[in-house]
C-alpha cells in the first residue's frame, strides 16, 4: 500500500467514526425530547441502575445488588456487534 492509500484508509475510519457519533448524539437529543422526566417512584421495574458514562459515579440506583437475567441486554449488545462489523 501507498502512503496516500493510508490516508485515505485512516479518513474513511475518521469519518465512520464522526457518523456514530452524530447519530449517538442525534438519538440522544431525541431521547431526550420525547421521553418524559420520570420521578424514581414512577419506575416500575424490579431494578435499575443509572451511572455517568465518564465518571463511573452512580446516579441512581433501585435494587442495585439484585442478581437479574440480562436477557434486554443482551440483545441490544448482539444488534450493537452485528451493526458494527457491517460497517
Amino acid at each position: 500500500m501507498k502512503s496516500d492509500d493510508l490516508r485515505t484508509v485512516s479518513d474513511v475510519s475518521r469519518m465512520k467514526n464522526a457518523g456514530v457519533f452524530l447519530a449517538s448524539v442525534l438519538l440522544l437529543c431525541i431521547g431526550l425530547f420525547i421521553v418524559p422526566a420520570v420521578s424514581a417512584e414512577e419506575i416500575q421495574s424490579r431494578a435499575a441502575v443509572v451511572m455517568d458514562a465518564v465518571t463511573g459515579r452512580v446516579l441512581f440506583a433501585k435494587n442495585p445488588d439484585l442478581r437479574l437475567m440480562p436477557a434486554s441486554t443482551t440483545k441490544l449488545m448482539a444488534a450493537l456487534v452485528v451493526l458494527d462489523r457491517r460497517m
